[in-house]
């Protein structure tokens, strides 16, 4: 079957990279995957031709980054004919493209219907598993570290239950079966410096810098993880040195209101889950005895691509202006958006009721802003009328 027959039988798709540039794809299949009853992955089968490729391959496009790719099986992909990329999109949009798809025409429907900006239609919003060429001599190609630990299976259990070590573990020694670019005991001494990191995920740095390439490696992975994670790490500085008055105030606090809260190791944080009128998202609390202030943040369940990140920092900046109690953050780096309210309590004491404002004001605050940052991120409205909108409704 020639080229142009196979193109004939597929459907072609726009994306676009962060610099906005278009990349016209060859849609051969779009899988959609529940899991009880929930959208659980959406998988993304396309061509594009070898120039295409070289683009994708120099840019890191659809999250390739050169220490993320396995093992090649030759040296490089022929001209002809056109790679075929499998890629998964990142879970957190997941929710967006179920309102719209129930089954794969009208996934596809969408996806060519959205308009740019948007974030389903973002190379970065999208992982890329497995790149490969049908030859007369067989199948070439490569898979990603995303096939083996899947970013639809990357959650806090997964990597408390050991999972992500293990998927690491096999994808360096396929990767060094092939390239013998590291040697076995390097990859375990690796490997135990990582399990014994994510044993204290609140207390260390994910992984520390080594004179070895692999740890360079591994440096980059982390980077590409940061954002699936739980943000424990952003709140390390709130060591469980002595459990003092603030601490145990938090925890009468949540107890008294029938909260369920977690406990996060090593750490004076409780973690707490949130339920709005708009959204769910997970919130921190932090007891910072040392300077004597409590902290709250809620954490935005939307993460922003970096291609609406400039247009959010405006809504952030216009949200600000004027808030009273509290205010958002904005990690332009992450595309993380969190809003706290704090209070410091140096020579008075932390009561209940102190607790109670902060944490209502917070967790109200964020849901009055969620359908404006969503509006934002879709490109339905300006952040000027996004900002309207909320106070709109808020009055």
């Amino acid at each position: 079957m020639s080229d142009s027959t196979k193109r004939s039988q597929t459907t072609e798709l726009v994306l676009f990279n962060p610099s906005v540039s278009s990349l016209p794809l060859q849609v051969v299949d779009i899988n959609l995957i529940e899991q009880d009853n929930t959208l659980f992955e959406c998988r993304l089968t396309f061509w594009v031709d070898s120039q295409l490729y070289q683009q994708i391959e120099t840019e890191s496009l659809f999250n390739l980054k050169s220490e993320l790719r396995g093992a090649f099986n030759v040296a490089s992909f022929d001209n002809d004919p056109d790679i075929e990329i499998e890629a998964t999109l990142q879970p957190q949009l997941l929710p967006q493209l179920a309102e719209h798809a129930t089954d794969k025409e009208s996934a596809i429907a969408y996806l060519i219907a959205c308009s740019s900006p948007h974030p389903l239609l973002s190379t970065e919003s999208w992982f890329a598993l497995k790149v490969s060429q049908n030859l007369e001599s067989g199948e070439i190609g490569y898979r990603t570290f995303w096939a083996y630990l899947n970013p639809a299976n990357l959650t806090p259990d997964a990597i408390a239950n050991g999972q992500f070590p293990q998927a690491m573990e096999q994808f360096l020694k396929d990767r060094n079966e092939a390239n013998l670019l590291m040697a076995e005991q390097a990859i375990s001494k690796v490997l135990e410096e990582i399990s014994h990191d994510l044993k204290n995920w609140d207390e260390t740095e994910f992984l520390k810098q080594t004179e070895t390439a692999i740890s360079d490696f591994f440096s980059e992975v982390t980077n590409a993880l940061e954002s699936w994670v739980e943000p424990n790490q952003a709140f390390s500085k709130t060591k469980a040195n002595s459990k003092g008055k603030i601490y145990q105030a938090m925890l009468d606090f949540f107890s008294q209101e029938d909260w369920e809260f977690t406990k996060l190791q090593g750490e004076l944080t409780l973690r707490v889950a949130c339920q709005g009128k708009n959204g769910q998202w997970n919130c921190y609390a932090l007891a910072n005895e040392d300077q004597q202030q409590f902290l709250f943040y809620s954490i935005c369940p939307l993460e922003v691509p970096s291609l609406n990140r400039s247009t959010i920092a405006e809504f952030i900046a216009r949200a600000n202006y004027g808030m009273a109690i509290g205010n958002f953050e904005f990690n332009f780096d992450t595309g993380e958006i969190r809003c706290k309210t704090s209070i410091d309590v140096t020579g008075d004491r932390i009561t209940s009721s102190l607790i109670e404002r902060l944490v209502y004001a917070n967790v109200i605050t964020l849901d009055q802003y969620l359908p404006g940052i969503l509006a934002v991120i879709e490109g339905k409205l300006s952040p000027t009328d996004a900002i309207a909108l909320v106070e709109s409704n808020t009055n």
